[in-house]
């Protein structure tokens, strides 16, 4: 599957914000790309995302993993963020309620985009509150909602413990074990948008 321009734009950005310039034009030195490479709309190889990662897990000798979760942070946290993370707010008035309410976010973020392709999720609950969500692509999906996850259990107000494996196909699981639906207060969320 094509990536979106946009995706490897918001890569480029996440790389920029939380570590530096400097190293971005390293890692786009060693892409080979160019001083304006991607276009919003415009579809490109997911080699390149994958090539982009790995150049910058060398250059900064932290796991592809770890870069996809803070990504996923970034996500939800970047003022660039605010809108993902007031749609997902959407997903209902508690943690619980917005974990179930990954299985409709493909479906809700092409109604917010049309052109954007997001794996499908499917969630399970076990016994004593664990959950374990399976994504319906790669792995390196995996590490990016579980960042996403993270940000949103504090916004939520939930105290978590979560976790991301590859699954025996290939594919990828994140393991959630809610322990206080409503540990704090969390973050305020107005459905009007004057402040989240």
């Amino acid at each position: 599957m094509d990536m979106l321009g946009l995706v490897n734009r918001a890569l480029r950005s996440f790389l920029r914000d939380m570590h530096s310039d400097s190293l971005w034009q390293q890692v786009a030195g060693d892409c080979a790309l160019g001083p304006e490479p991607f276009e919003a709309l415009l579809p490109y190889e997911d080699a390149l995302s994958y090539a982009i990662l790995t150049a910058a897990s060398e250059r900064l000798n932290r796991p592809e993993a770890a870069i996809l979760e803070d990504f996923g942070q970034w996500l939800v946290t970047s003022q660039t963020g605010l809108p993902l993370r007031r749609l997902l707010r959407f997903g209902g008035r508690s943690f619980t309620d917005f974990l179930w309410s990954l299985e409709e976010l493909p479906d809700r973020a092409r109604l917010a985009f049309p052109l954007i392709r997001l794996p499908d999720v499917r969630l399970s609950e076990g016994r004593e509150a664990t959950f374990v969500l399976r994504c319906a692509e790669p792995f390196a999906f995996t590490p990016i909602l579980k960042g996403v996850i993270d940000v949103m259990a504090d916004d939520y107000g939930a105290l978590i413990l979560s976790e991301a494996v590859p699954a025996a196909s290939g594919r990828g699981e994140i393991r959630v074990q809610l322990h206080l639906d409503n540990f704090t207060n969390g973050q305020r969320f107005d459905l009007a948008g004057e402040r989240l």
